[in-house]
């Protein structure tokens, strides 16, 4: 069995996400997938753990824009988040990365005080 990364997400061999399975904790595997609608896709996932192999489906919806396109939004209509849950999103992606850049969204909070 794959070990969740440090965000809790387990990869699976194609470089994305897999889910745990909701019974057992294992790989889920997407088996088919159909777009709904432009914001929400449908899955449906097969557990990888020989004991379990529970078939499952679910829906993956975006629900909000962290930080906007530059493009036209055709049509696609998302709120975008509050300044304070984009620092913090920013914060829990940025502890991910094993990187020596400069932690801007701690610059620029030191710059408003």
């Amino acid at each position: 069995m794959r070990k969740p990364n440090a965000n809790g997400r387990i990869p699976n061999s194609g470089g994305g996400y897999i889910k745990e399975c909701p019974v057992c904790g294992s790989p889920v595997k997407i088996r088919n997938s159909a777009r709904i609608t432009l914001v929400t896709t449908e899955y449906v996932g097969s557990c990888q753990a020989a004991g379990c192999g529970a078939q499952i489906k679910g829906f993956f919806t975006w629900v909000a824009f962290v930080s906007p396109s530059g493009l036209p939004k055709h049509g696609l209509d998302l709120p975008v988040v509050p300044e304070e849950e984009r620092l913090r999103l920013w914060r829990h992606h940025v502890k991910g990365c094993e990187s020596r850049q400069i932690d801007l969204v701690d610059q620029l909070e030191s710059e408003e005080q």
